[in-house]
């Protein structure tokens, strides 16, 4: 991965000083600015998993996972037809996606209308 695909505070899979490996890792700037200069970090994707949505504070209904932030007028709808269907509104904003996409993009999805999506305590 490279840093211009990273925002502060998306969630990936982190080794570092090829010998700790931190599975869930929510990365700083410190993070992205080294990405490009040091070979001591190995970043990998975590792949979009229902399991995700949950923590992401999404809820599943009538097949459908949904995510509803009425004082920002925010509503997601991700379906799974042989990939994952995403639709995002907010601000005026429509995001549409087909795809595979991994949690740091959608998270990044949600950043363009405003809204940081984290794991829900």
């Amino acid at each position: 991965m490279k840093a211009n695909e990273l925002r502060i505070g998306n969630y990936v899979n982190l080794t570092k000083d090829n010998f700790k490996t931190v599975n869930l890792y929510q990365l700083e700037g410190f993070d992205i600015y080294k990405l490009d200069e040091s070979e001591c970090f190995d970043i990998k994707p975590i792949p979009l998993t229902e399991d995700w949505l949950f923590k992401l504070g999404f809820v599943f209904k009538d097949m459908t996972w949904t995510y509803i932030k009425l004082k920002n007028n925010i509503k997601a709808t991700i379906v799974f037809f042989d990939c994952w269907n995403i639709k995002i509104e907010g601000d005026g904003i429509l995001i549409e996606y087909t795809g595979y996409p991994k949690i740091h993009e959608l998270q990044n999805m949600f950043s363009i209308i405003g809204e940081e999506l984290t794991i829900n305590s």
